[in-house]
C-alpha cells in the first residue's frame, strides 16, 4: 500500500512542481524580484539552554519538496533557472547530519550540501538583482534590506493560490488522512478498554508510527469535561472516569496534514445522561454528514457556517435543552454559546492554511459578514480547495454563565446542562476536497478503507 502510494506521489510530482515554479514566476514579477531565496528555518536554542526547540520548517519550502528535517537550509530559485538547494549538514559528532534529498527530489535541484552557516548565506549574496526573502528573519546572517524580508505583495500573492491543491498535494492530505485512521480507531479502543488521555496519546502515535513533533499539530486528547476546552493541551496519566472522549489528531505526508476530530460516549456507564449525550453524538454525526453535503463549488463558505448554526439550534431543542418556545435559538444567541468556533478552515501545509479571507492575489480583504465577524474561512469555495467540516456542540462554563443571565436564557434546561457538563461537548470533523461537481470526502472514505 504504501510503495503504490509513494509510486503515485513520485509520478504526480513534476505536474506539481510545474505549477509552484509558475505561481513564484508570478507572484515574484508583480513584486518587482529577480529571485527568490527561502529559508527552511533556523534551529532556535531555548533560553540559557545549549538544547533546541522542536524543528518546524517554513511551509513554503514545503511546497517544494518535502524537506522536513534540514535547519538552516535554503532553496535558491530564479525564473528559468534550476533551483538550487543549500542543505546545511554540520560536522558536528554530537548529532546525525539530514540526509540529503534522494529520488524524486534530487532529479529536479541542484543539491549543494554545505556545514557552515557563513557558506549558505554567502551562495544567497550570489543571485543577481532584486532578491526576496521569505522565511525566519533569524535565520539571515547577512542582514538584507528588511523591505526584501517577506515582502507583503509577494506572499499575498502566493497566499491567494495556497488553497488550490495541485493533485500531488491532494494525494499527500489523502494518504495523511489514511495514516491517521487506525490510529483513532486506536484511541477509541483505548478509551473503552479505560485508558488515560497520556495512554490514549501513546495508543495514537504507536499506530500512526509517528512522534508526537511529525504530528502537524498537537493532539487534542480530552476525557469528560477537558472536552469543553476547545484547544485543551494536556494529557492527563490518571485514567478518571470514563465517561466521554474527544480526540482531535492527524497525521502527515510530506508535510501536509489531515485534522480529523471524533467524540465517543461510552455505552457502559451508569452515569446519569450517558444515553442522552450518545444520542447527542449520533445526532451531531448526522448533522455533519448533512453540511457535508452542501459543499460545492461556487458556494461561500459563510453559508455553510449559518446552516451549522441552524441545524445546531434545531439539534438543541430536538435534544431537550432548548426549549422550543424560541422560535429561532440561532437570533436569540443560544447556538453561539454551544458552538462558538466556525464550522471549518482550509487544510493543506498549514492545519489552519493560509489565503482564507481575500478574494484575489492582490490581497483584497473579502467584506466579514455582519453575524460572524471573527469567521475564519470566508472565501467562496473553489474545485480543489480542500476544507475542514467540524460542527461542535460544547458545555463551557464561562459562555453558558453568560447566556444564562440574558433574556434567552430561560428557555434552556439548565438541569439538564448541569449533568450534561460533565461529558464535555462534542465534535466531528472530517476533511472536504471540493471538486468539480461537488466535494470527496478523504476522512469517511479513508474509514470505509481502512
Amino acid at each position: 500500500m504504501l510503495t503504490t502510494a509513494n509510486e503515485k506521489l513520485i509520478a504526480l510530482y513534476p505536474a506539481h512542481l510545474a505549477i509552484i515554479k509558475s505561481r513564484f514566476d508570478a507572484a515574484l514579477a508583480v513584486a518587482g524580484y529577480d529571485s527568490v531565496v527561502i529559508g527552511a528555518g533556523p534551529q532556535i536554542i531555548r533560553f540559557l539552554d545549549d538544547q533546541s526547540y522542536p524543528f518546524k520548517p517554513n511551509p513554503h519550502i514545503l511546497q517544494w519538496l518535502p524537506l522536513l528535517q534540514h535547519p538552516e537550509s535554503a532553496l535558491l530559485y530564479q525564473p528559468g533557472e534550476r533551483p538550487e538547494l543549500l542543505i546545511h549538514q554540520s560536522n558536528d559528532f554530537w548529532h546525525a547530519p539530514p540526509e540529503l534529498p534522494g529520488a524524486p527530489w534530487e532529479e529536479y535541484f541542484d543539491l549543494t550540501p554545505l556545514p557552515r552557516l557563513e557558506d549558505i548565506d554567502a551562495a544567497q549574496k550570489q543571485l543577481h538583482g532584486r532578491v526576496a526573502y521569505i522565511g525566519d528573519p533569524k535565520q539571515w546572517r547577512h542582514n538584507p534590506p528588511v523591505v526584501d524580508q517577506n515582502p507583503e505583495t509577494l506572499l499575498t500573492h502566493l497566499h491567494f493560490y495556497r488553497p488550490l491543491r495541485t493533485d500531488y498535494e491532494i494525494e499527500c492530505i489523502r494518504i495523511a488522512n489514511t495514516q491517521a485512521v487506525p490510529a483513532h480507531r486506536a484511541a477509541e479502543q483505548a478509551f473503552g478498554d479505560g485508558a488515560s488521555e497520556y495512554e490514549i496519546l501513546m495508543a495514537f502515535l504507536a499506530a500512526c508510527r509517528s512522534t508526537e513533533n511529525e504530528l502537524p499539530y498537537p493532539a487534542i486528547v480530552a476525557k469528560n469535561s477537558h472536552a469543553a476546552v476547545l484547544h485543551y493541551q494536556h494529557y492527563n496519566c490518571e485514567p478518571g472516569h470514563h465517561n466521554s472522549l474527544l480526540i482531535d489528531a492527524g497525521c502527515s505526508c510530506n508535510g501536509y496534514a489531515s485534522d480529523i476530530t471524533r467524540t465517543y460516549g461510552n455505552a457502559l456507564s451508569k452515569s446519569e445522561g450517558s444515553d442522552e449525550f450518545i444520542n447527542l453524538i449520533a445526532g451531531m454525526d448526522e448533522l455533519q454528514r448533512q453540511l457535508v453535503t452542501q459543499v460545492s463549488s461556487g458556494t461561500p463558505f459563510v453559508n455553510l457556517h449559518a446552516a451549522a448554526h441552524l441545524a445546531i439550534g434545531t439539534l438543541l431543542q430536538q435534544s431537550g435543552i432548548v426549549s422550543t418556545s424560541i422560535s429561532d435559538p440561532v437570533d436569540a444567541g443560544i447556538t453561539a454559546a454551544f458552538f462558538p468556533h466556525g464550522l471549518g478552515h482550509f487544510l493543506g501545509l498549514q492545519v489552519h492554511e493560509v489565503g482564507s479571507s481575500i478574494a484575489d492575489p492582490a490581497g483584497t480583504e473579502i467584506e466579514r459578514p455582519e453575524h460572524y465577524p471573527n469567521l475564519r474561512l470566508i472565501r467562496t469555495l473553489e474545485p480543489n480547495q480542500v476544507l475542514t467540516i467540524e460542527p461542535g456542540l460544547y458545555f463551557i462554563d464561562s459562555l453558558l454563565n453568560k447566556l444564562k443571565s440574558k433574556p434567552a436564557g430561560r428557555a434552556i434546561d439548565w438541569g439538564k446542562i448541569t449533568y450534561l457538563k460533565k461529558f464535555g461537548g462534542i465534535r466531528i470533523e472530517d476533511n472536504i476536497l471540493v471538486t468539480a461537481d461537488g466535494h470527496e470526502n478523504l476522512t469517511r472514505q479513508a474509514f470505509k478503507s481502512c
